[in-house]
C-alpha cells in the first residue's frame, strides 16, 4: 500500500472518530471498545478521549501528506 493511501485512510479514521465524539453518536459510544472508555472516564471523558484520538489521527495523516511521516 502506498503512503498516500495510508495517509488518506488514517485521515478518514480520524474524521470518523472526531465526529463520533463531537456528535455523541449513541451507536458509536455503545461500541464494545468505547464502553470500556465510558466505564473508565465517564461518557464525557470518553468523548474527550475519542476527540483527542481523532485529532491525533488527523495530525498523523497531515504529517504523512507533507512527507514528514512515511507509512511504508
Amino acid at each position: 500500500m502506498s503512503s498516500t493511501f495510508m495517509g488518506f485512510l488514517v485521515l478518514l479514521i480520524g474524521i470518523f472518530t472526531l465526529a463520533g465524539a463531537f456528535f455523541d453518536w449513541e451507536w458509536f459510544m455503545n461500541n464494545r471498545r468505547a464502553r470500556l472508555l465510558v466505564t473508565l472516564f465517564s461518557r464525557d471523558g470518553a468523548r474527550i478521549f475519542c476527540a483527542a484520538l481523532g485529532i491525533f489521527f488527523i495530525i498523523l495523516s497531515l504529517l504523512a501528506f507533507v512527507g514528514v511521516l512515511n507509512f511504508d
